[in-house]
């Protein structure tokens, strides 16, 4: 990590700012080991493998002719409901309703967590998410998000008794106390991808066939219109994802979106459904689906965001005060270094592994943050032209080493660095060029002229 930072401290001595272009190859020299420092996989194991387990049911075993009979009053719906309010709502939600004549239905959810269980957040950011599935009456698990005004789309299942008896022992085998908790990950193993993997087994595996090929972009893409919902958090997500989401990816991958599973099964396998109402259709209009302002959230808001940085900065200028601008880059070399330092986190301490192998740490790391918020402090606290010429110098040499990581980066792109960024790294680079040229600033301070 220090790798990465060797160009900023030595911004106060000339004979080390003659070596800048060495020390620039020892820094894209260690873009492999830092790579190679995240964690090489997932090394929890899940309680509940919903594939493997499901290798050893059987979806085709001999019925008599009154379960037969029975089972066909029988219904089995997939549940698609559309995006609500609190961040693990963004995504939508998936569910199986088993609905039996002269009884009430019954929802099978394998999205339910406790997020008031002791150190839950804590074990979320780790990537030790633990799930389970739950049972529920659907007046009820349908009502309640009625209220919460989420649209919902029930779609019938086309199986034969067989089918039907298969997926409810599963699921009954499933729910039992041993069984029901699984180990989360939100774009491999969650509600949607759970009944995926039964619904492909119910087709004898033509559901994965049809859809295991194709190219459906990258968990990034088809994450970012959902995580608009909110500028700061979407930055935030967008920002700790690291190259794992930039893989391209199948359609079948691409059904961890519960709204894509239900298209997908309609485009590629429509034979397995019978016919599809709507149990309750939004009707305030509060939510945007897609959400359509992705674009300005992941890229025009950082960068409004930087030049109204400037422009405080040409205001703390004209009033001839460096303090309330010493101030204002104190709080974003701290905001910075908890980026960083959440990231260093992620990255090597962490089975969270969506966040592994992340570019953005070459840029924003716990040493050139600290750097930064070091060079900060000292404008505050000495308050003269040379404290803030070093400050300048720290963002010139930043900005100098960002622009060769985008140069190698476009060079590297379909082999190293093909991490989809640039809208994190424009920004930011953009904040340092804005800063660098203060050595050429006419600034008058206690009698003193810097030039």
């Amino acid at each position: 990590m220090m790798l990465f930072s060797l160009p900023l401290l030595c911004y106060d001595n000339p004979m080390h700012l003659r070596k800048f272009n060495f020390t620039l190859i020892a820094v894209w020299l260690s873009l492999v080991p830092l790579f190679g420092a995240s964690l090489a996989g997932n090394h929890l194991s899940n309680p509940f493998p919903s594939e493997k387990e499901l290798t050893s049911c059987s979806f085709s075993e001999p019925l008599s002719d009154n379960q037969k009979k029975i089972l066909d009053t029988y219904d089995i719906y997939l549940v698609s409901i559309a995006s609500g309010n609190p961040v693990w709502e963004w995504f939508g939600h998936t569910a199986l309703l088993l609905e039996r004549p002269g009884k009430e239905g019954v929802v099978y959810d394998y999205g339910v967590f406790n997020n008031r269980e002791k150190n839950f957040y804590f074990h979320f950011i780790e990537g030790k998410m633990y799930y389970q599935l739950d049972l529920s009456y659907a007046a009820g698990r349908l009502g309640y998000t009625v209220e919460e005004d989420r649209s919902i789309k029930l779609t019938k299942l086309n199986l034969s008794p067989e089918e039907k008896a298969g997926i409810i022992d599963f699921l009954g085998y499933n729910a039992t106390e041993k069984n029901k908790v699984y180990l989360y990950h939100f774009f491999k193993d969650n509600c949607a991808t759970r009944i995926r993997d039964i619904l492909d087994k119910v087709s004898d595996g033509k559901l994965k066939q049809a859809t295991a090929h194709d190219n459906a972009g990258t968990y990034r893409s088809l994450s970012l219109p959902y995580m608009s919902q909110n500028m700061f958090i979407g930055w935030f997500l967008n920002f700790i994802m690291g190259q794992p989401c930039d893989k391209k990816i199948s359609s079948w991958d691409a059904m961890f979106l519960p709204e894509r599973l239900e298209k997908t099964i309609q485009d590629k396998t429509p034979d397995m459904f019978a016919n599809t109402k709507v149990y309750y259709q939004e009707t305030a209009g509060i939510r945007k689906s897609p959400f359509s302002d992705a674009f300005f959230i992941y890229l025009c808001f950082p960068l409004l965001f930087v030049l109204g940085l400037n422009l405080l900065f040409l205001l703390s200028r004209r009033l001839r005060s460096h303090l309330p601008y010493g101030i204002l880059m104190t709080i974003v070399a701290a905001l910075l270094l908890v980026l960083s330092l959440v990231l260093a986190f992620l990255m090597f301490f962490s089975d969270l592994d969506p966040a592994w192998f992340n570019e953005n740490f070459i840029f924003v790391n716990p040493v050139t943050a600290g750097l930064l918020l070091a060079s900060a402090i000292r404008i505050i606290r000495k308050r003269n032209p040379r404290s803030l010429l070093h400050f300048a110098k720290v963002c010139r040499l930043e900005a100098i080493f960002i622009a060769v990581y985008l140069l190698v980066k476009l060079i590297l792109h379909s082999t190293i660095l093909f991490q989809d960024n640039y809208n994190i790294v424009l920004p930011i680079l953009l904040f340092y060029i804005m800063q660098a040229p203060q050595k050429r600033l006419k600034i008058r301070l206690d009698g003193n002229k810097v030039s």
